[in-house]
């Protein structure tokens, strides 16, 4: 079985993993993106997930490794998310695109 190491070197799409938990479920995207240390390097299947009234913000980097352009899916399967919103942020766009 190979490690996440070997894993992650051969792959073309780097991912990296983490998240937020606002228990306030106050703040705004322009706040969680100033305060990025918050955040928890963790896959997420590995998120805390609670009844709670509270908001998460996910946050997946993708850097494609190869020198061609690689197609991406994401599937969002969790029956306690009632409300969706995916950010999408590009280095050379500086605001963020929302779905």
């Amino acid at each position: 079985m190979p490690s996440r190491y070997t894993i992650d070197k051969i792959t073309s799409v780097y991912l990296d993993h983490a998240y937020y938990i606002d228990k306030s479920k106050t703040q705004s995207f322009a706040e969680v993106m100033t305060k990025q240390a918050l955040f928890t390097q963790q896959e997420f299947n590995d998120i805390p997930w609670s009844f709670e009234q509270q908001n998460y913000w996910l946050r997946l980097d993708l850097e494609n490794k190869s020198s061609q352009q690689e197609d991406v899916v994401a599937h969002f399967d969790n029956p306690m998310v009632d409300h969706l919103t995916i950010y999408r942020l590009n280095r050379s766009i500086r605001l963020p695109l929302i779905y």
